[in-house]
């Protein structure tokens, strides 16, 4: 079926209601959302959408969700031995895998990702590589890698953020404005995929190269998945008010000299960083963000040759 090309601005506000964005697809089986520090590369020649979750991103770690839409029950992770957030858990465990299994597991001759242009463009999300004009190799041992070898990736909220540059070796302080621009402040990749009679389709998180699994789900007519990656502040740890606990710990992750790079900073004015429910009667995400209170948005690089092609 067509995609649902109709734009979505206002912000995501992901709450313990579960509201979530449309799908890009009309004939969405499985929606997964990318928020937080969260670097995206398409790799045009395997056909995978490579991640780097930045996981040297002090007070921050990784949680994942699996709910059906609409729902407010959490399929997974039922209990805490399921998923470890923790960014060393993450590191150890890497590289996953969030794929769909159609009875071959993990088949390269089966990769088919690919982003979406025109309205909700994949392109939305903040691109490093573009503004700063060059290659920005990655830095090794800062990020874990997660594959998404299927889907169609898009920007699943698009806003108006204002754009600063801090010069090399500068502070927030010394930044100038550079504008407004629109920016991506969640990312989507929906997948279609569906069983059909005794030809099982299922979507699955694994590492080891498929190995080890960590949850499995059939995808299945009329039904819906939400799964939410979210490289998030752990409550009560990051200083809401400090644009280095945020935005800017992107630049840990780049193999790049700061005191000979500028840093670009993007302030969005609807962009919640708590990004997901919160147990009943705990502390609610954290406020709502501001020039003082900077988004932790995805970010992608220009490239088309994946996460080493920088």
């Amino acid at each position: 079926m067509a995609p649902d090309d109709h734009d979505t601005h206002g912000g995501h506000q992901p709450s313990p209601q579960n509201v979530s964005p449309a799908p890009l697809l009309n004939d969405a089986t499985a929606t997964i959302y990318l928020d937080g520090l969260i670097y995206a590369v398409y790799n045009e020649n395997r056909r995978v959408l490579e991640s780097a979750i930045l996981t040297k991103a002090e007070d921050h770690h990784l949680v994942i969700e699996v709910r059906l839409r609409g729902h407010d029950e959490l399929l997974w992770p039922k209990q805490s031995s399921d998923w470890d957030p923790d960014h060393a858990a993450v590191d150890a465990g890497a590289p996953f895998w969030l794929y769909v299994d159609s009875g071959n597991r993990i088949k390269e001759d089966e990769f088919s990702a690919r982003l979406h242009t025109g309205n909700r463009t994949f392109q939305s999300i903040f691109d490093f590589e573009g503004h700063h004009g060059k290659p920005l190799p990655l830095k090794p041992g800062t990020f874990a890698v997660f594959n998404f070898p299927h889907g169609t990736s898009y920007s699943a909220v698009t806003n108006s953020a204002d754009l600063k540059l801090i010069p090399a070796n500068g502070s927030v302080a010394t930044a100038k404005d550079q504008g407004k621009i629109e920016v991506s402040n969640l990312a989507g990749i929906d997948i279609n995929a569906v069983s059909n009679g005794a030809e099982k389709k299922f979507i699955v998180l694994a590492n080891q190269d498929g190995k080890k699994e960590f949850f499995r789900f059939e995808l299945e007519p009329g039904k819906q998945y939400e799964i939410k990656i979210l490289n998030q502040p752990v409550p009560n740890s990051a200083p809401n008010g400090d644009h280095e606990a945020h935005f800017l710990q992107f630049y840990e992750l780049f193999d790049v000299d700061p005191e000979t790079v500028p840093r670009f900073l993007v302030i969005g004015s609807e962009h919640d960083h708590g990004g997901g429910s919160h147990p009943e009667g705990g502390e609610p995400p954290a406020d709502p963000p501001s020039a003082d209170n900077p988004p932790c948005a995805p970010g992608r690089g220009g490239s088309t040759t994946g996460l080493g092609g920088g």
